[in-house]
């Protein structure tokens, strides 16, 4: 019941109790993960209220500016934009502020999301300012390479033809990978039975082509992908060689309900609308039967099936359309996310698996314009940082959270360091640095070539250690606690004679990695992390012997990236 009174209304003690007690929720679940990011606690009831409500208003605080208007900010910026404060003064510690993810991924999944995922690709090209060829190229095989393709078509050329396999693969090669014409150069070399030719030649186009070969569809090829759909077209009746069905596949993402498309055809014209936005529209190739049209969502894709007025081969299904070259476009894909590592931040999370363990996982993500958009200083104003939000329904969203660590006055900068918290050293955060803001490296060549000399020295003066044998005190051993055992460990200590203590309390020897006080027995010894970190390992080798012929170089990327970058 609300209270009312001046004309205002006040929340009911029923609204305030059920707002603390979501915000009781909120702070539970994510207490550890702000404290760890350093948000001050009268932020937090700001940040729960705008992530309820999906609050992003830091458009109402700044505007868009050019990083040319202030040279010290143009290597500092990885866009040609800088955001400033548009208000007259925003203070420190005041508010914070929710930020967009452009794109979150994995290692293994970035490539094959630029690839599918409807928009992304453009919109990541159009961040690097790498783009994509778009004249019509000749459909290629989806390999790695030509010669790949090649060595895979030779034995269906020499078991069509009879030929040997150099010239099966010579064939390949001069006819640019094109299994068709292949078959068809070597049918027509001499000293061949002349109707086994043409009734080979004839099967293979049927089986490859589609068609009879009156208007030479068989040799041409009946699926195709643009970058927005991809195509194939083919034959209604099982029985027949007519091309007379065509379909249109259109990738919109999961989360698209059949409720959010609309399709509509004419003779010939197709319009598909999602959610009110057009993702294709354009006039076809021939005429089509609009009433036999029909369209189906399948995993995230929208399949237009359309019906020709005339069974002929189709070179495109909408007018003006660019085909692309897999091969290429494979290649452009990997260009593309090569050039976005600059632009990519990470996060670890923990994820409890079925039987109540836990696995680490590694996302990688892009923000949106407007997070791209603040430049970087190592006397920043803003602090924005990762954080994942996991809603009343359980779903986890990650967004990134900015607040002002400093008192912002209107028109100036907002910055922020893009530089780890945990990397202090000047000289190892400029190596960091060079990694998204590339610049001259004859810094990082020093580094590396002061480190190898001190490799190069540690190598000669390095000898064989003469050990001498010490006596072993005796002890009376019994009970071992062994931190995160596994059974095969277990095994091998009772077969050993010795029991397992349930805790370190009550054992004589502790393998565990927490320091122990007294008499204790335990492992714990001031190399012990090399024994579980490679790198660590490979840090002790060449602290020790320096250079050798059998120790490949390492780098720790915390204390030695100028180093690695110089390698």
């Amino acid at each position: 019941m609300a209270i009312s009174g001046d004309n205002s209304t006040v929340p009911s003690v029923d609204a305030a109790s059920s707002f603390m007690l979501q915000y009781g929720q909120f702070e539970a679940a994510h207490r550890q993960q702000l404290e760890s990011l350093g948000l001050p606690k009268p932020l937090w009831q700001v940040l729960f209220k705008k992530l309820s409500a999906d609050v992003f208003d830091i458009g109402s605080y700044v505007v868009f500016g050019s990083n040319s208007d202030d040279s010290s900010l143009v290597s500092q910026s990885l866009t040609e934009h800088t955001l400033c404060l548009s208000q007259d003064k925003l203070d420190a510690l005041s508010n914070v502020f929710l930020i967009d993810h452009a794109w979150t991924t994995t290692i293994d999944r970035a490539a094959g999301e630029l690839d599918s995922s409807p928009g992304l690709l453009e919109r990541m090209e159009t961040l690097t300012g790498i783009f994509e060829p778009h004249e019509k190229m000749p459909i290629m095989p989806n390999t790695e390479s030509l010669d790949a393709a090649n060595e895979i078509n030779v034995p269906v050329v020499v078991s069509q033809t009879g030929v040997s396999e150099e010239r099966a693969r010579e064939l390949l090669n001069k006819n640019g990978g094109n299994i068709i014409e292949a078959i068809i150069e070597a049918n027509a070399e001499p000293d061949e039975n002349t109707s086994k030719q043409q009734s080979i030649q004839d099967q293979i186009m049927k089986q490859l082509g589609g068609g009879d070969g009156d208007d030479g569809s068989a040799s041409k090829p009946t699926e195709w992908r643009t970058r927005k759909y991809d195509c194939t077209q083919y034959a209604l009746d099982s029985g027949s060689d007519k091309l007379d069905g065509i379909d249109i596949r259109i990738p919109v993402g999961y989360g698209v309900s059949s409720n959010d498309i609309k399709c509509s055809f004419s003779r010939r014209h197709i319009e598909v609308a999602v959610k009110g936005t057009v993702v294709l529209e354009g006039d076809l190739h021939a005429d089509i039967d609009a009433n036999e049209a029909t369209w189906t969502l399948e995993n995230g894709t929208v399949v237009v099936s359309l019906v020709k007025k005339v069974a002929e081969y189709w070179p495109n299904a909408l007018v003006g359309e660019s085909h692309i070259n897999q091969l290429v476009h494979n290649k452009h894909i990997l260009r593309v996310l090569g050039d976005l590592w600059r632009y990519f931040q990470g996060y670890d999370y923990l994820a409890q698996n079925a039987d109540q363990s836990f696995v680490k996982h590694t996302n990688w993500y892009i923000q949106d314009e407007v997070g791209l958009s603040i430049s970087h200083s190592d006397d920043p104003n803003v602090r924005c940082l990762p954080f994942l939000y996991l809603d009343p329904h359980g779903q986890m969203a990650p967004f990134s959270i900015m607040w002002p660590i400093k008192t912002i006055a209107k028109g100036d900068v907002l910055t922020r360091d893009f530089c780890p918290l945990w990397l202090k050293d000047a000289d190892q955060r400029k190596g960091y640095l060079q990694s998204i803001f590339p610049g001259p490296t004859q810094f990082a060549l020093d580094a590396f070539e002061a480190m190898r000399d001190s490799w190069v020295q540690t190598a000669k003066n390095a000898v064989r250690a003469n050990l001498t044998s010490l006596a072993v005190p005796k002890h009376q051993i019994q009970r071992v606690f062994l931190q995160g055992i596994s059974p095969d460990a277990a095994k091998a200590v009772r077969d050993a004679g010795l029991e397992l203590a349930d805790s370190s309390d009550t054992a004589d020897v502790v393998f565990d990695d927490v320091p122990h006080s007294g008499d204790k027995q335990s492992n714990q010894h001031p190399l012990n992390s090399i024994f579980f970190s490679t790198e660590n390992t490979v840090m002790a080798f060449q602290g020790v012997v320096g250079a050798q012929e059998w120790l490949r170089p390492g780098y720790h990327l915390k204390t030695q990236i100028n180093e690695f970058i110089g390698a």
